[in-house]
């Protein structure tokens, strides 16, 4: 498994989860 590609998997992961509740703060 190449380190970098699972470094990006896991900063999008996080990206994509802290763009959700961001989401919800705005829309709620």
């Amino acid at each position: 498994m190449d380190a970098s590609l699972e470094l990006s998997r896991q900063t999008l992961a996080g990206v994509q989860s802290r763009g959700q509740s961001w989401l919800e703060w705005c829309t709620g």
